[in-house]
């Protein structure tokens, strides 16, 4: 299980919104405590339940503070690790808090240095002195570790934010347009900054390509999972900016897909949830699954805008290969209330699914009829071949490995095994 964590913006989180009409200033306040909580409350109660189940990794991507305010982002690091069991900490078992910095974590007053990476050292200094593995500032971070059993994921931070804060320098030609009309000594020939300054996202790329080598270097059993501030693809509102998306991504991409395996790639920054997915008709076996987490909580200037955090679990197949990944979005709704809603995402081509099935699964999948048959009945036929002792849970088992594998549909996935019908495809 993954715990993914997008924008914070600690600073301007909205720490009194609830929904109470509050029009009574002297309404006693041993009965206000009776009343729905602050949706702050509300989220953390939700996330600080996923946190103490023992989560794989959970994954920060950046914008914990905003504007550059450093103060900030370390009342933000004191906020979490105040609230991150310590075990998530120990790095014995790989490292399992990734933090990524966002645009809004860089102090644009640092920016303009000859080593570009200089502005992320406020930012990595905080991070250790607060007992949170490397930041993704000026290398990649992350690496194996431990999932389910034996199996182990790659978890990846990258820096996207290289070129946020740095200077669009247009000095000479403004000089050179303006200066002959000009007397000696005017207001050009001081130190008047002539610049944008820019807010560019932007991975270094030999940054990208150690990643590149640490995932062919890890074994198809082992799930890649890049973790970034910014999205990949184009966000859905037209921004009207100077480099507003990440200025590799095509290239980034196509990266990706000559891995000719399933990579998922986690960010933020949008303040939106899209689940995409990005295929290529010349590499069938490679497939990118890009996940958004909203901000984590309402702010006080979004208050109507999508707020919560993502629970991520990846399945296997009876080989050890990653077949297929269910996103849990866990949203906070009106009325100071959480929801949860899966999305399933296979992450294997359709035409290589046989291939990949057991053989007990293939046999249970000779079974399976066009329509939809009971799971108990399925049993009845299935017990004495491929398994004489077969249990129902061992049945459900191979039948979910077959849903994933796109070779059966299964209905009513949630509910008990005695009412669920599967049907081949």
């Amino acid at each position: 299980m993954l715990v993914q964590i997008g924008d914070i913006h600690f600073p301007e989180l909205d720490r009194e919104m609830r929904p109470v009409n509050d029009k009574d200033p002297q309404f006693p306040k041993i009965l206000s405590h009776e009343l729905p909580r602050t949706s702050l409350e509300v989220i953390l109660t939700h996330l600080l339940t996923h946190l103490n189940q023992a989560p794989t990794a959970v994954l920060l991507a950046g914008d914990l503070t905003s504007n550059g305010d450093l103060q900030s982002y370390k009342a933000c690091l004191q906020f979490l690790r105040d609230r991150t069991p310590s075990n998530l900490l120990e790095l014995s078992h790989g490292q399992r808090v990734l933090i990524v910095p966002g645009n809004h974590d860089v102090n644009h007053a640092l920016c303009g240095k000859e080593n570009v990476t200089d502005k992320f050292q406020p930012l990595r200094a905080a991070v250790e002195e607060f007992g949170f593995p490397a930041l993704a500032g000026s290398g990649v971070t992350g690496g194996r570790v431990p999932n389910d059993s034996e199996i182990q994921l790659l978890t990846l931070g990258l820096n996207s934010c290289l070129g946020c804060g740095e200077r669009r320098q247009y000095r000479s030609e403004v000089e050179g347009i303006v200066s002959p009309h000009l007397p000696p000594g005017s207001f050009l020939s001081g130190n008047l900054p002539l610049h944008d300054e820019l807010d560019l996202p932007l991975v270094s790329e030999a940054h990208f390509s150690q990643a590149i080598d640490q995932i062919k270097q890890s074994p198809a059993s082992c799930l890649p999972i890049i973790l970034a501030h910014h999205n990949l693809l184009p966000q859905k509102v037209p921004r009207l900016a100077i480099y507003s998306e990440l200025l590799n991504a095509g290239w980034i991409r196509q990266g990706l897909l000559e891995l000719k395996r399933p990579v998922l790639y986690l960010h933020g920054h949008i303040h939106d949830d899209p689940i995409d997915i990005v295929e290529s008709a010349h590499s069938p076996r490679a497939r990118i699954v890009s996940i958004a987490a909203p901000p984590l909580a309402p702010t006080r200037e979004g208050r109507e805008a999508k707020s919560g955090f993502n629970v991520i679990r990846v399945f296997y197949s009876r080989h050890s290969l990653p077949i297929g990944c269910e996103v849990e979005l866990v949203r906070f709704v009106k009325w100071g209330r959480m929801a949860a809603e899966k999305r399933r995402i296979p992450l294997l081509p359709r035409e290589d699914s046989y291939a990949h099935a057991d053989e007990a699964s293939r046999s249970v999948l000779e079974k399976v009829p066009m329509r939809p048959e009971f799971l108990t009945d399925l049993l009845e036929r299935c017990q004495g071949h491929p398994d004489p002792h077969m249990t129902p849970e061992t049945l459900a088992e191979l039948v979910e490995q077959l849903e994933w594998l796109g070779l059966v549909k299964l209905e009513d996935r949630e509910a008990p095994l005695v009412n669920r019908q599967v049907r081949r495809v």
